[in-house]
């Protein structure tokens, strides 16, 4: 009996050791497929991550390029009231509106005055709706051509009538839009919000000579540059009073097969930067957008240690996210800001940020010295912009990993 129960005990403890034996090593094998699956999956699971990471970027990509479709068919509508304000000069009662019926207006509409000191027109006490302007050279000419003065009276007429529109597709977009306008090639404005006049000429009393048709947003638009007449994205510019990056999308304006000037809406970028740098799609995930010159637009700070390689740059670009009164932008910073990354970003990015300016879509594995990161680019078509999110490696395949294991 005693022999018995201790074959039995003896059974016993070997079948424990050969099921601990099993499990350990079956522990291990799982832990060793984990790490397989995580620092090197295959093939086929590293196409399908990298697709699917492909495909949100792109959707992303969307739904910025849907944020510039949107002004971009508002100025078009703008143009096309202007057509119909040109067709039906009296469909709005504001042609008739005079506020200064006193003041000197050589003829003009009393939408604004001649201020004779400075020799330009404006509503400088801000009576009216609007806020017209026509510059000193346009006024001189109109004093010796009737004809000219009649043509800038029948400019001022059309410009005030669009008051409605511009005010309606400001209000659509108010944290978005700095400025609806139109502008003349001799020089007749109007704009919304309206300008404070007084306080633009005294902090720079050029304005009064300043020839718009020599301006980017005429100049570009003209029947030499655009025969086309195709409606524009001007490149964006960093607006240091605002802290922010700004575009503009500017339509052609020709009567009777002439070049006259041009309408355009001044967009505000802080929003839709904001909403870039904050895209999260994975663990440790970040999101930068540059424009068609590889200047960056939205750059989140982990990014920024990430990517560049010169000092200064990267102090400009961090200086962005100090509070608005402690940044001190001066020439040598802005001139920083504009410049296109390439000749700044580290060695592994150089080439991302050039297929990122020639409009790329792709996801590829990117060897940096922070780890492997999986970088996917997608362009915003409206303006040949690009999007790019950066995931690392691990958080990329950790999902998968982790399914595989369970």
């Amino acid at each position: 009996m005693k022999i018995k129960n201790k074959f039995i005990i003896t059974l016993s403890l070997c079948y424990l050791f050969l099921l601990g034996t099993g499990l350990v090593w079956v522990w291990l094998s799982l832990w060793q497929s984990r790490e397989q699956i995580t620092s090197s999956p295959p093939t086929e699971i590293k196409n399908l991550e990298f697709a699917r990471l492909q495909t949100i970027v792109d959707s992303e990509a969307k739904r910025i390029n849907s944020f510039f479709d949107d002004f971009y068919h508002a100025v078009l509508l703008a143009k096309d009231d202007f057509y119909f304000s040109e067709k039906n000069p009296n469909h709005l009662f504001l042609n008739s509106q005079n506020v200064y019926p006193e003041e000197n207006n050589l003829g003009l509409p009393g939408y604004g005055y001649i201020n004779n000191k400075l020799g330009v027109y404006a509503d400088f006490d801000k009576k009216g709706l609007s806020c017209p302007w026509a510059p000193r050279a346009t006024l001189t000419k109109a004093l010796q051509d009737s004809k000219f003065k009649n043509q800038i009276k029948h400019e001022l007429e059309t410009s005030i009538q669009l008051n409605q529109i511009f005010t309606s597709l400001y209000n659509q977009h108010p944290t978005d839009v700095n400025l609806v306008w139109l502008v003349y090639t001799d020089g007749i404005t109007n704009v919304f919000p309206a300008y404070d006049y007084n306080q633009i000429l005294k902090d720079d009393p050029t304005i009064a000579d300043l020839d718009e048709s020599q301006e980017d947003y005429v100049r570009l638009l003209n029947s030499e540059n655009n025969p086309n007449r195709n409606t524009l994205w001007l490149d964006p510019y960093f607006d240091e009073f605002r802290k922010t990056w700004m575009t503009s999308v500017v339509t052609p304006i020709y009567l009777n097969d002439r070049f006259v000037g041009t309408m355009g809406i001044d967009v505000l970028l802080n929003t839709l930067s904001s909403d870039i740098v904050n895209i999260n799609l994975a663990n440790n995930s970040m999101a930068f957008l540059l424009d068609s010159a590889g200047r960056p637009l939205a750059t989140p700070q982990k990014a920024i240690e990430l990517l560049i390689a010169d000092e200064q740059t990267k102090s400009v670009l961090n200086s962005l996210y100090l509070p608005t009164a402690q940044q001190n932008w001066d020439e040598t910073k802005l001139k920083i800001l504009s410049t296109p990354l390439k000749d700044s970003v580290k060695e592994p990015w150089k080439n991302v940020v050039e297929e990122m300016t020639k409009q790329k879509k792709k996801t590829q594995l990117i060897e940096t010295d922070a780890g492997n990161m999986v970088v996917s680019i997608s362009p915003i078509q409206n303006n040949n912009w690009s999007l790019a999110v950066i995931v690392p490696e691990q958080d990329v395949f950790l999902p998968v990993a982790t399914s595989k294991v369970s």
